[in-house]
């Protein structure tokens, strides 16, 4: 498996964080070109939660399943297509999103993990790790403001915290 990851600090404490976390409905408010949620589930949380999220004005559709849950300190999503891979060159793709505790703030440690298919996968991954670690900081920034502000994060917005 490969992993980019990034760490940014939320000035949210952990409980108040993971409560905000814990809502699997919220992603298109703070994930850089996901405009829609959709839990797939009954069941909201946990392992075996599910929704699809809409990226690309609603083109794009990613199912996100809980594979790991850790009440209170974070849970890992399996990235996919129905019964098919995320991404054919991966054979898996995992986004992890993990808090610490930070003396009153929380470390929020998000990373995408991928398990690439074969001699092209592997290429593919170490052409593609910038813009991956690009996209996980992106995560980390756009969470962190939506958290703190309650407000959606704009791509506007998201140009003013990148300072672009």
């Amino acid at each position: 498996m490969n992993e980019v990851s990034y760490s940014i600090l939320i000035n949210l404490p952990k409980q108040q964080v993971w409560e905000k976390m814990r809502d699997l409905t919220q992603a298109h408010n703070y994930v850089p070109g996901v405009v829609r949620t959709v839990m797939h589930t009954q069941q909201l949380e946990g392992v075996g939660a599910s929704r699809v999220v809409h990226a690309n004005g609603g083109k794009l559709l990613l199912d996100e399943t809980v594979h790991e849950w850790t009440e209170g300190d974070g849970f890992v999503l399996r990235l996919h297509r129905g019964d098919d891979r995320a991404m054919p060159i991966f054979n898996e793709m995992y986004f992890r999103y993990a808090i610490e505790d930070a003396e009153g703030a929380t470390l929020f440690k998000p990373a995408m993990i991928v398990k690439p298919r074969g001699l092209l996968g592997k290429l593919m991954f170490k052409l593609a790790r910038s813009k991956m670690q690009q996209s996980v900081a992106d995560v980390g920034i756009a969470l962190k403001e939506y958290y703190e502000s309650d407000k959606p994060v704009t791509s506007a917005r998201m140009r003013e915290l990148k300072g672009q």
